[in-house]
């Protein structure tokens, strides 16, 4: 993941219509509705679509195979760096410190979606302006895994999402 790469959480209830989500107003401003979590990611995620269910059913006037598309597949797998113990807490604002708080809970407290969104081309901290591409994965958060690496390892956890239905591949930013 180079630094031309940003990912951000938006939780389903700060978002009323699909417009909203490539609205430059929901990623800048005083009252963000994204929450930047790129600098928690470590390299090496998955956020992409995946093969598409097919149907391969053929009519009598098909001369080879065919293959149609009958549903969109996607799949999310993020791993993100955590903070040391008594380095968290309200009030922190580490960007690993805010994808914990985000993600640490999973499933467990009752299932929340939301959207995790993905920009490629420009540094993290570019802001997000008119006619930039972005592209939107609706998830929820499975239950998150502790990463134990070795003594040279920073403290991490992956957070495998669930799939819930919707997917905008490489839409542009509106004003």
């Amino acid at each position: 993941m180079p630094p031309g790469t940003s990912i951000w959480w938006i939780d389903e209830t700060d978002i009323t219509a699909k417009a909203d989500l490539f609205s430059a107003a929901t990623y800048t401003g005083t009252t963000p509705k994204a929450v930047d979590v790129s600098c928690a990611v470590v390299t090496g995620f998955t956020l992409n679509p995946t093969d598409s269910d097919t149907d391969d059913t053929q009519s009598i006037c098909d001369a080879a195979a065919v293959s149609t598309p009958v549903r969109e597949n996607y799949e999310a797998s993020i791993t993100f760096f955590r903070e040391k113990v008594g380095e968290t807490g309200p009030g922190t604002t580490s960007p690993a410190d805010k994808a914990f708080n985000l993600f640490r809970d999973g499933i467990q407290n009752g299932q929340k979606s939301g959207w995790l969104v993905k920009r490629i081309g420009w540094k993290q901290d570019t802001p997000v302006t008119a006619g930039q591409i972005l592209s939107a994965f609706k998830v929820s958060p499975d239950n998150p895994r502790d990463e134990v690496g070795d003594a040279t390892t920073a403290i991490q956890f992956t957070v495998p999402f669930l799939p819930q239905g919707e997917m905008y591949l490489n839409q542009a930013v509106t004003a």
